[in-house]
């Protein structure tokens, strides 16, 4: 599969080569996670590709592609991609690290996408821990009136998991 997946890459005969990786994906592992971070690695050069990997990402071996799915996150301006990337990262069933929920702050901040930061503060809010309290918080400070009503969405989640830990500092961000 990973010579049909090459030749079809090389010929642009993308749906074949996202048919390919996904039955790699399906019989080597270690293959398909290699042609995977390849597809990944900004910039993206072939969106069909690096969608198609994003949704492997439950598949793939996690710890060798996770500093690559940062490089994107923290890079690509495409909503397609950054859309994709949100819906992948929020069925993964593994903990997201700090560098991830970092760069899913930055960009929550700095999005100008509505659909792009809901998806972003969906993610944040069903998987982040009780350390993102104060970053939610320094975003809902500056952001925009519908920024806001997504850091409450992400805030509410947090409550709703039990995960605040800062009760005191959750009561008075909530009473200003």
């Amino acid at each position: 599969y990973s010579r049909i997946y090459g030749w079809a890459r090389s010929a642009g005969l993308h749906r074949l080569a996202e048919a390919a990786l996904s039955a790699l994906a399906a019989v080597d592992l270690k293959k398909a996670t290699v042609i995977a971070t390849q597809c990944l690695a900004p910039p993206v050069t072939v969106k069909m590709l690096t969608i198609a990997s994003i949704r492997l990402l439950k598949d793939l071996e996690w710890s060798s592609i996770e500093p690559v799915v940062d490089r994107l996150l923290e890079t690509t301006e495409d909503p397609h991609v950054l859309l994709n990337l949100m819906d992948a990262l929020g069925t993964l069933d593994l903990p997201l690290a700090d560098v991830t929920v970092k760069l899913l702050l930055e960009r929550l901040a700095e999005s100008s996408e509505m659909e792009v930061a809901a998806r972003i503060a969906d993610v944040i809010g069903s998987r982040a821990d009780f350390t993102v309290f104060d970053s939610v918080r320094e975003v809902f400070d500056q952001g925009e009136e519908w920024k806001r009503r997504l850091c409450l969405t992400i805030l509410s989640r947090m409550i709703l998991r039990d995960i605040v830990r800062n009760k005191a500092g959750l009561v008075e961000f909530l009473y200003k």
